[in-house]
């Protein structure tokens, strides 16, 4: 969501993605600390298997290149998810 509350949708790569977080490439986009996300993380994208994890997070750091992302450790696995445009 956007300071004014409003929910923006990104398509971003990951740099780094371990259980406890993710940084991801912001090509520029704008994220600030505090800023809350809700991540579709895709696996297997492109070996047409399309599953995805679901989880919330937060934007703790900030660098040129993309933000550092803590998740809230809950998550959702889905087999099925919607297919990719990249």
């Amino acid at each position: 969501m956007s300071e004014s509350g409003d929910a923006r949708a990104y398509q971003l790569k990951t740099r780094d993605i371990s259980s406890g977080g993710a940084f991801l490439l912001t090509n520029g986009q704008e994220l600030s600390p505090g800023v809350e996300l809700k991540l579709n993380l895709y696996l297997n994208s492109f070996a047409n298997t399309a599953s995805c994890i679901v989880v919330n997070g937060r934007v703790v750091r900030t660098e040129k290149d993309g933000v550092g992302v803590c998740f809230d450790g809950q998550y959702q696995f889905v087999n099925k998810a919607p297919d990719l445009d990249m």
